[in-house]
């Protein structure tokens, strides 16, 4: 709580950006497991839970368990996160912003539609409020998000 507060405080935003990824970095150290690292990259490679459960030699739902209990996240929930992240990393070094049809199918989500509710899930706003609602530096960065 203490660490928290500390870094909250910091007027220097990226002062205070470099605090916060020390702080969770440090959570980070001595983590151990036997496939968990891998099983993500795989996952963000796209490969079902039933073909990783296959490769990794264990159930979808020993999947899930690692998940949740490492992650405190379905697969699903953070293939979801992930794919935003990526989203919004592509729309902000994007030259065409506008074009919310290609994003969709470029981030392999189903169409558009399937973009806008994740969007929303995840941020409350559509993906058209939230990138008008951001500054962002000439390098894609994320500065500051307006709500």
């Amino acid at each position: 709580e203490f660490t928290m507060m500390t870094i909250l405080r910091e007027q220097n935003f990226e002062r205070r950006g470099e605090m916060i990824e020390n702080y969770w970095l440090s959570k980070l150290v001595g983590f151990s497991h036997p496939f968990l690292n891998e099983l993500i990259v795989d996952l963000k490679n796209d490969c079902s839970i039933t073909e990783l459960a296959t490769k990794y030699k264990t159930s979808r739902q020993n999947i899930n368990k690692h998940f949740e209990s490492n992650l405190c996240k379905s697969p699903s929930d953070f293939k979801k996160t992930q794919r935003f992240r990526e989203a919004l990393k592509s729309q902000m070094n994007s030259k065409n912003k506008n074009n919310l049809t290609s994003l969709s199918y470029d981030m392999l989500f189903y169409d558009q539609s399937h973009l806008i509710k994740d969007f929303k899930s995840l941020t409350g706003l559509t993906p058209k409020n939230l990138f008008k609602n951001i500054s962002s530096q000439e390098d894609g960065k994320v500065n500051w998000l307006f709500v």
